[in-house]
This record gives structure tokens, sequence and C-alpha cells, in this order.
């Protein structure tokens, strides 16, 4: 059974961006954002859990420089795409 999801304000503003810089990318990160979307409540455990102050995310990479964080709400069935950023600023405040 595959999560419903929505994505922040600041995910769609660098999709955007993407979108007209590197059109490649763009399609990678949402085919990736389907993917763990279509995931069921056992196989989403696949993506890394952050430690420390971000422990309630899960993380991949996409496109080999970028970060794609993001919440599971289980119970919910529902995941939130919080942030997509380059590696070196992803883990910060």
């Amino acid at each position: 059974m595959a999560f419903r999801f929505d994505v922040s304000e600041e995910v769609e503003q660098v999709m955007a961006g993407l979108k007209r810089r590197d059109p490649r990318c763009y399609e990678t990160v949402k085919k990736k954002m389907l993917e763990i979307a279509s995931r069921d409540p056992t196989t989403i455990d696949f993506y890394k859990n952050l430690r420390h102050g971000l422990s309630d995310y899960k993380r991949v990479h996409v496109c080999g420089r970028l970060v794609l964080m993001f919440k599971v709400l289980k119970k919910e069935n529902h995941i939130h795409f919080e942030r997509l950023k380059h590696h070196d600023e992803a883990y910060g405040p």
C-alpha cells in the first residue's frame, strides 16, 4: 500500500530551480519521491534514519550531490518531504 505525501515549500522552490537549470536531475528527484511514496510500511525502513536532532527524518542521496530528507508518519500513512539541499548544507540548521 503506497503512502500519501506532501512537499514542503522549500523543496518546491528547489525543484523549480532544478527544473530550469538541470532538468535531468529534476526528473531523477521526482522519480525518487514517487519511489519512496510507493513503498509499504515495512520496506520504507530501507532508507537511512538520521540521528541526534534530526532523528525524526530519513534521507536519501539524489543526483550524487543532493540530499532529500523526509519524515514518515506510518500511522497516518503519510510522508512529508522536508528538505532538498546540497550535501554540504543538508545537515545544518
